[in-house]
């Protein structure tokens, strides 16, 4: 599968928009993110991911973003919820190894 990477570290912007049509026009199929942001709070970046996934499904792109339990825990999002991480609209998640399995 081929990847490109967009970060949440900024708003997003129609440059960024023409940037993921571009690289989907180009060939590739999924978008890599990671959901921290130095300086960002979590509000901040769970609105800028709605934005990246909203802008992938249309442009049939997939998106993966690194998670850890810690930077979910910021998210507030609970990670023993199966249905809390869902609703992030992720294609999947990279899982490091700072998640501890229960």
């Amino acid at each position: 599968m081929l990847g490109f990477s967009v970060y949440l570290a900024h708003d997003l912007t129609s440059e960024d928009y023409n940037y993921l049509l571009a690289m989907r026009n180009s060939g590739f199929k999924c978008v890599f993110t990671q959901l921290e942001a130095a300086d960002t709070d979590s509000e901040t970046i769970l609105k800028r991911l709605a934005n990246l996934t909203d802008w992938c499904q249309k442009l049939d792109l997939k998106i993966i973003a690194d998670v850890s339990e810690p930077i979910l825990q910021n998210l507030d999002i609970n990670v023993n919820s199966v249905q809390q991480i869902e609703s992030l609209n992720l294609t999947g998640i990279r899982v490091d190894e700072a998640f501890q399995s229960k």
